[in-house]
C-alpha cells in the first residue's frame, strides 16, 4: 500500500509539471527571427514552420547543417526558388548591424551523389511504411516508446524512494534515467518525437529534469556545433574538459597521458559538473541579455527547480540528510558513467577520421568517416541507447526517430559498399576498448602524428 502512494505522489507530481508547461507558450514574436544557410541571411520571422517553435532554437546561428541535414531534398530545392528568396532573403547589406553570434559549419557539400542517394533511400522508406501500415502507425510506435521510458523512469525512482536508497535501486535508477535522457530527450530536442508546442518543450525539459543541465546549452553546443563540425578542433565535444585531450589538434599537457586511466573517474562526475556548468551559463545568458528566449529560460529554472526536488530534497526528507545525499550521489555517478561512455564510444577510436577543420567536402562522408556504429541493425541495443549505436545514421539523419535506425543501416551500408566509404561498425566492447586505446594514443601524440585516419576530409571527395 505505501509503494502505491509513492507511485501516485509522483504521478500526481508529473500532472502538475505538465499543466505548468501549458501557461508558457510562446509569445507573439516582437523579435526577428534570422537564420543564414549557406552563406545568405534569411528573415523568417513571418514563415509558418511546419516544425513549429523548433525554427526558433536556431534563431540567430548558422542552420546550415541542421536544414540539410534534417529536411528532404524538396525543401533543399525550395528555398532556392525565386518566390522564397523574394519573401525571406534578407538585405546583405545590412547583416553587419544585427547582433548574431554565427556557429559557421563550414563550407560542406551536401547535394553529392552519395548523400542525396542516402536521402532518397530514407524518402521512401517512410513512403512505403506509410503504404505499407497507414498514417499513423509510426506515430503510434514512436508513442509507445517515449512512454515506455517516462513510466520506466519514473517506477525506478519510486522504486529507490521505497527502498529507501539502497544500492540496487540507485545504480537500476541511475542507468534507467541515463537511457530515458538518450530515448526521451536527445530524440525530441533533434525533432524527432514530434513538434507540438506543447509537449515538444515538455520532453525536451526532460534533460534538465534528469540531469540539471540546460537545454539551450545543448542545442547549441551539440544540435549546431557538434553536429556541424564532428570531429574536428570546433567540435564542441572535443572541449569537455580540461583534463581530456580527445583531439590531436589540441595543446598537450602532462596529465594527458594518463587520461585513458582516469577516464571512467570523469565519466562518473559529468552530470555532477554540469550542473554548475549548466547552469553557469543559464545566469549568464539571462544577466548579458544573450539570445535566450524569455519561456526557454523560465522552462530551465522551473526543470531545474523539479531537478533539484527529485534529486536531492525528496530523497533527504524520505530517508535522511546522508541517506539522500548518498543515494543521490550514487544514481547521479552510475547515470553519467552510463550516457557519456555511450555518447564518447562512438567518435573516440582508432580509425577515426579527425582533421583541424574542412571545407569543400561531403557532409555525408564526414559523418560516417568520424563516426562508428556498434551493433548495427540491432532493435535491443538501439533501445537500450537511444539510437546512438547508430551513429552514422543519426548524423546524416538526427530528425529521424531512432526506431528507423536498425530498419535503415543494411541499405546504408550497402550505399557506402557502392561509393567505397568504409562503413566503421564494431560489437560494444570492442569499440570500448578501441576508445580506451585511442585516448592513449591522444594523450602523447604529436599535433602532426600519422595517426590512422588523421587527415583531411578533402580526401574523401576523391572520386565526386
Amino acid at each position: 500500500m505505501e509503494y502505491v502512494k509513492y507511485m501516485w505522489h509522483n504521478i500526481v507530481s508529473f500532472t502538475s509539471y505538465i499543466n505548468t508547461f501549458k501557461f508558457m507558450d510562446e509569445c507573439p514574436r516582437k523579435e526577428k527571427t534570422l537564420l543564414i544557410i549557406q552563406g545568405k541571411l534569411y528573415d523568417l520571422t513571418n514563415f509558418r514552420h511546419p516544425g513549429g517553435d523548433i525554427l526558433l532554437d536556431s534563431n540567430g546561428s548558422d542552420a546550415t547543417n541542421i536544414f540539410y541535414s534534417t529536411h528532404p531534398q524538396y525543401v533543399w530545392k525550395m528555398i532556392d526558388t525565386k518566390e522564397f528568396q523574394t519573401s525571406y532573403l534578407h538585405d546583405d547589406n545590412k547583416v553587419d548591424t544585427i547582433q548574431m553570434r554565427l556557429n559557421k559549419c563550414g563550407n560542406y557539400v551536401y547535394d553529392c551523389d552519395f548523400y542525396k542517394e542516402c536521402k532518397k533511400l530514407v524518402e521512401n522508406h517512410l513512403k512505403k511504411r506509410s503504404i505499407t501500415y497507414g498514417s499513423y502507425f509510426d506515430n503510434c510506435i514512436i508513442g509507445v516508446w517515449t512512454s515506455f521510458w517516462v513510466a520506466l523512469c519514473g517506477y525506478t525512482y519510486s522504486t529507490m524512494i521505497y527502498y529507501e536508497g539502497c544500492i540496487s535501486s540507485c545504480i537500476l535508477l541511475g542507468i534507467t534515467w541515463a537511457m530515458g535522457n538518450f530515448n526521451i530527450m536527445h530524440i525530441s530536442m533533434h525533432g524527432g518525437i514530434c513538434n507540438n508546442k506543447y509537449i515538444k518543450p515538455l520532453l525536451d525539459s526532460t534533460y534538465t529534469v534528469f540531469s540539471g543541465s540546460a537545454t539551450p546549452r545543448w542545442i547549441e553546443k551539440h544540435n549546431h556545433i557538434h553536429h556541424g563540425h564532428t570531429n574536428t578542433i570546433k567540435d564542441a565535444d572535443k572541449h569537455a574538459s580540461p583534463f581530456l585531450r580527445l583531439h590531436p589538434h589540441q595543446d598537450r599537457r602532462w596529465w594527458y597521458k594518463y587520461q585513458h586511466i582516469y577516464f571512467p573517474l570523469l565519466a562518473c562526475v559529468n552530470t555532477l559538473s554540469n550542473q554548475f556548468t549548466h547552469l553557469k551559463y543559464m545566469m549568464t545568458k539571462t544577466k548579458d541579455n544573450g539570445k535566450l528566449r524569455e519561456v526557454q529560460v523560465n522552462r530551465y529554472y522551473l526543470s531545474f527547480s523539479l531537478w533539484i526536488c527529485l534529486a536531492y530534497l525528496y530523497p533527504i526528507y524520505s530517508f535522511g540528510v546522508y541517506g539522500g545525499i548518498c543515494s543521490s550521489l550514487l544514481f547521479q555517478m552510475v547515470g553519467s558513467l552510463w550516457a557519456t561512455y555511450n555518447i564518447v564510444i562512438n567518435h573516440i577510436f582508432e580509425q577515426s577520421h579527425t582533421s583541424s577543420e574542412s571545407y569543400q567536402c561531403s557532409f555525408a562522408k564526414m559523418q560516417i568517416a568520424s563516426s562508428c556504429n556498434h551493433y548495427s541493425g540491432s532493435m535491443i541495443m538501439t533501445f537500450l541507447t537511444g539510437g546512438l549505436n547508430h551513429q552514422i545514421e543519426h548524423h546524416m539523419f538526427p530528425s529521424l526517430h531512432c526506431f528507423h535506425l536498425p530498419l535503415l543501416s543494411k541499405d546504408i551500408k550497402e550505399l557506402c559498399k557502392k561509393y567505397n566509404i568504409v562503413y566503421n561498425d564494431l560489437s560494444t566492447m570492442s569499440l570500448i576498448r578501441s576508445m580506451h586505446k585511442t585516448l592513449q594514443i591522444y594523450g602523447t601524440c604529436e599535433e602532426t602524428s600519422n595517426l590512422p585516419g588523421l587527415g583531411d576530409y578533402q580526401s574523401l571527395m576523391n572520386g565526386e
